[in-house]
C-alpha cells in the first residue's frame, strides 16, 4: 500500500487528505456535507466519489496502491449505519476502505492514538473515550433527544429567549433589537413565519445562530453569557459520564467549531473537570486520525 486517503465527513463539510504511507500529506480537497441528515444518498455518494477522484486524478494510483479511511457523521446511528455502508460501497469501489464515525477519527487525531477523552462540540455534541482497544461514548443523541451544549442547542435556546423577550416574559436585552433587525420583523408574531421558513427542518441554520449568540455574549448580553456558561457545563457532563474509566485521570481534548474563541464556554467547561483531567489542544486533525486508524489496519 503506497497511499492512504483520510476522509472527515462532518455535518457541514467533507475533507479529503491524501497521505503517503509515512503520513505526509500530499493533496487536500474539501466539499459539502455527505451527512445523510443533510443530503440525499445520491448526493452523499457523489461527494465521496468526487472527493477521492479529485485527489488521485493526476496520479498513477492503482486500486492496490490506495486505502481509504473514512470517519462519517451519523455512522454511530444504527438506522443510518446501513445506509452509509451502502453509499460508501457504491462510491469507493474498487478501492479498499474502512468506515467509522467522524467522532472516532477525531478521537484518534486529537490524542495521537493514545488513551483519553475528546469532547466534540459543533452542530451536535458528543464525547468519545479510548481505553486500550475499546471505544466508549457519551452524548451524541441528536438534536431531538439531546446534543446539549452544541451549536444547535445554543441556537435553539437563543430563539426561545428571543420569543420570551418579544412577549414580555423576559426583560429585553440587546438580543431583542439585534434579532429583530437581523430577521427584519415587523411585529412579534412574524417570528413564527420566519422560523418556519428558515429554521424548521434546517438544523445547520439553527446551529449558525450560535455565532450570533457568541457575538452578543462578547458585547455583554447577560442571557447569552449565561447560555454559553450552561453549554460549557453541559459539555463537562459528557466527560463526567466517562470519568469512571480513568481512575488516574487522562488528557481531555476539545474538537469542533463551537470551541473557537468562546472563552465563557471553555472556562465553564474547564471548571467542571476534576483536577486529574488535563485539558490539552488536539495533537492532529480528524483526517490524520483516519490515517492513524488505517495504519493499524494495513
Amino acid at each position: 500500500m503506497k497511499y492512504i486517503i483520510g476522509v472527515d465527513g462532518g455535518g457541514t463539510k467533507t475533507k479529503f487528505v491524501l497521505y503517503d504511507v509515512m503520513g505526509i500529506p500530499l493533496k487536500t480537497f474539501q466539499s459539502g456535507s455527505c451527512h445523510l441528515m443533510q443530503v440525499s444518498q445520491n448526493q452523499a455518494r457523489l461527494t465521496l466519489y468526487q472527493g477521492v477522484q479529485n485527489l488521485i486524478k493526476d496520479l498513477d494510483i492503482s486500486p492496490q496502491d490506495l486505502f481509504i479511511s473514512l470517519g462519517l457523521a451519523g455512522y454511530g446511528n444504527q438506522v443510518m449505519k446501513r445506509e452509509l455502508e451502502l453509499v460508501t460501497a457504491s462510491a469507493l469501489s474498487p478501492y479498499s476502505y474502512h468506515l467509522v464515525s467522524d467522532a472516532e477519527i477525531a478521537l484518534y487525531g486529537a490524542l495521537g492514538g493514545q488513551d483519553g477523552i475528546i469532547v466534540i462540540a459543533g452542530t451536535g455534541s458528543i464525547a468519545y473515550a479510548k481505553v486500550g482497544q475499546e471505544i466508549l461514548r457519551a452524548g451524541g443523541w441528536g438534536y431531538f433527544l439531546g446534543d446539549e451544549g452544541s451549536s444547535y442547542w445554543i441556537g435553539q435556546h437563543l430563539l426561545e429567549l428571543f420569543s420570551q423577550q418579544l412577549d414580555g416574559r423576559l426583560e429585553k436585552t440587546i438580543l431583542h433589537d439585534y434579532l429583530w433587525d437581523k430577521f427584519q420583523l415587523n411585529e412579534p408574531l412574524d417570528l413564527i413565519k420566519y422560523s418556519n421558513d428558515h429554521f424548521v427542518g434546517h438544523r445547520s441554520q439553527v446551529a449558525q445562530l450560535a455565532k450570533d449568540a457568541a457575538k452578543l455574549a462578547k458585547e455583554g448580553d447577560p442571557h447569552m453569557q449565561d447560555l454559553f456558561e450552561k453549554a460549557g457545563l453541559e459539555l463537562g457532563r459528557l466527560v463526567q459520564a466517562l470519568a469512571s474509566h480513568f481512575p488516574q485521570g487522562c488528557p481531555v481534548s476539545t474538537v469542533g467549531g463551537l470551541w473557537e474563541s468562546k472563552d465563557i464556554l471553555r472556562q465553564a467547561f474547564q471548571t467542571s473537570l476534576a483536577s486529574k483531567f488535563q485539558l490539552q489542544a488536539p495533537l492532529q486533525a480528524p483526517e490524520y486520525g483516519a490515517y492513524l486508524i488505517a495504519k493499524d489496519l494495513i
